[in-house]
């Protein structure tokens, strides 16, 4: 990545961060990148990028002592078009009277690193943060893009020292919303082992079994057909959440709690061919759908993983399903 060497501050920046002083809202609204070279321009002068290229949603605020900010964001060539070289970079805030100005800037000038086309070998994905002078400004926010937000590790530490403190079920999760008391063939006999799904207590005994069906040489019977989420044949009806494939950062919150919905019953084969998992506020989270049947039983798995807005594919899961004479699936095998 090319060299910027610190942002300077426009003097629409300076005018807002004493206009922060008084009382009012400084607010970062999302940063631009461009390809624009700066010449003999004054960077305090700017109202706008030189040739801007992408607008990006803003991913982090992070307030520090000495009346600085890390704001961030992530860049990638997904949606690139046509590649450019990433010389300039502008964070932008909402200024109470002007609207939307062009807060800080920065040009890396001949250093510029090139942003290829999406699409192709090249993929790019990765964050950029910047240090952001606010002042003595005491009310300081941003419009955070949470498509953009990952798990750090500190976030990720704080949620597993809550939940290695609770002794109840955080989640708060009832056994009709994780279809332990479904009727047949509709994913009923489910059982979640995700954090916060399962108590303490039922988890130390999930462990034991665990421990001595190892020790037995049987820890693949005990969990075999029934460790990811739509299975085929019976395992949708017997299907078993865990943690592994199937729950992202973001969604892993004290609010969350999936509901299913099911279409597509095979009278037949006495399965639903598609099950949908959906988040509290109606979006999608993740679709699971069974395909390539042969006699009663169907062999493919494809489950379909969705950003926070339900319509954005975060990810494509395709599982090879396995069964024995007795239609019980055996072996489930990501491609």
């Amino acid at each position: 990545m090319g060299a910027f060497g610190g942002m300077t501050l426009t003097n629409k920046g300076r005018n807002l961060i004493a206009k922060a002083q008084t009382g009012i809202e400084l607010k970062y609204t999302r940063f631009g990148i461009g390809d624009g070279e700066l010449g003999g321009q004054s960077i305090v002068d700017l109202n706008a990028l030189i040739s801007q290229k992408q607008s990006l949603g803003i991913a982090k605020l992070k307030l520090q002592p000495g009346g600085k900010a890390v704001v961030g964001t992530v860049i990638s060539n997904k949606d690139i078009t046509t590649g450019f070289y990433f010389r300039e970079v502008g964070l932008f805030a909402q200024d109470p009277v002007e609207g939307e100005i062009l807060f800080c800037y920065a040009n890396c000038g001949p250093t510029a690193e090139y942003i290829p086309v999406g699409g192709g070998p090249d993929v790019l994905e990765k964050t950029f943060d910047i240090i952001a002078i606010f002042g003595n400004a005491q009310n300081v926010s941003a419009v955070l893009d949470s498509s953009l937000i990952w798990e750090t590790p500190e976030g990720a530490q704080d949620k597993v020292n809550v939940h290695a403190n609770r002794q109840d079920n955080p989640h708060k999760v009832t056994a009709e919303q994780v279809g332990a008391a479904k009727a047949d063939h509709t994913h009923n006999n489910a059982t979640t082992s995700l954090p916060g799904f399962m108590s303490v207590s039922d988890k130390i005994k999930l462990d034991s079994i665990q421990k001595d069906a190892i020790n037995k040489g049987t820890a693949d019977t005990l969990y075999a057909p029934f460790n990811h989420v739509g299975a085929g044949g019976s395992a949708h009806a017997r299907a078993t959440a865990t943690a592994d494939g199937f729950m992202s950062s973001e969604d892993k919150d004290s609010n969350q709690s999936f509901r299913k919905y099911r279409s597509g019953f095979d009278s037949a084969a006495q399965v639903y061919t598609t099950v949908e998992y959906k988040r509290k506020d109606g979006t999608l989270f993740m679709r699971s759908v069974l395909s390539s049947k042969v006699g009663d039983n169907y062999t493919v798995d494809t489950r379909t993983f969705y950003g926070t807005n339900g319509t954005t594919v975060r990810r494509t899961e395709v599982w090879d399903i396995t069964y024995d004479a007795q239609r019980n699936p055996v072996n489930e095998v990501l491609r």
